[in-house]
């Protein structure tokens, strides 16, 4: 029986997924024993312009509810509430989208009061909000510069006044990829991990139209149907699908490994 190291020997995985969450997702895999390339092609940088944030950050306390929908969000809310010199609202409801997000937070003093138990998605979020009454709550929702308008839409459904605030943006690294690209070229790479469509648009721009058979040719592993749709509508269609959460990406790769 093989042990638990060694269920992933042999396979060579792409992980572009950006710090630190890339970073735990690699060292999960290596652990399993298969060889992993970490090359985040997106990165996360303040917006062009604090305004609209600090207006939020200071009337926090009008809020009912807050939602952070990723460790980028939280993060950045964080500095930014530091460099203001700001404190959290103690009598604000706090919601994570999951329990890496939570964790920053629960590191940073602040209690989550609602978390998704499964799926760490907008649709989790609504999910996990079903017992809260949402009817006539001030809400504001920290999220990046592209994120989705389904959670918005579906609290305004309920009767929540909503605000998203933008805290975060993602941009393309400009950090060199042609060694990336003469490694799959030269050795290939079994899967691809995409776990969002930002991820998904930079690697396609910097393959750029040479080189994006590469993607088209190469197992991809993504964390929910949906961005399963968003790549079969760019043509990369050999695609199979997973749970969120690192724990379910490694298991997920082994389908690849006994091929």
């Amino acid at each position: 029986m093989m042990s638990d190291s060694g269920r992933l020997s042999g396979l060579r995985v792409l992980v572009p997924r950006p710090s630190p969450q890339g970073d735990k997702l690699v060292e999960e895999i290596r652990q399993l024993g298969a060889e992993a390339l970490h090359f985040p092609v997106v990165e996360t940088v303040p917006p062009e312009s604090h305004e609209a944030l600090d207006q939020v950050l200071r009337d926090m306390e009008k809020f009912g509810l807050i939602i952070m929908v990723s460790v980028a969000a939280a993060r950045s809310v964080l500095a930014r509430m530091r460099s203001l010199g700001l404190n959290w609202p103690r009598s604000t409801l706090v919601c994570s989208v999951g329990p890496v997000t939570s964790q920053v937070l629960r590191d940073n003093g602040i209690r989550v009061d609602i978390e998704p138990e499964s799926e760490f998605t907008s649709e989790g979020l609504l999910a996990s909000l079903q017992q809260v009454e949402l009817s006539g709550r001030h809400i504001a929702i920290f999220r990046g510069q592209e994120g989705r308008e389904k959670l918005t839409e579906d609290l305004e459904k309920a009767g929540a006044t909503v605000l998203p605030v933008m805290s975060y943006r993602r941009q393309i690294t400009g950090q060199p990829f042609d060694e990336v690209i003469q490694a799959w070229r030269s050795r290939g790479f079994d899967v691809v991990v995409i776990t969002s469509h930002n991820i998904l648009d930079a690697l396609l721009e910097l393959l750029g139209t040479q080189h994006r058979f590469l993607i088209e040719t190469t197992h991809v592993l993504v964390i929910s149907p949906r961005i399963a749709n968003y790549c079969r509508r760019n043509k990369v269609h050999n695609v199979s699908v997973c749970t969120p959460g690192t724990a379910s990406v490694c298991k997920s790769l082994k389908q690849f490994a006994i091929r």
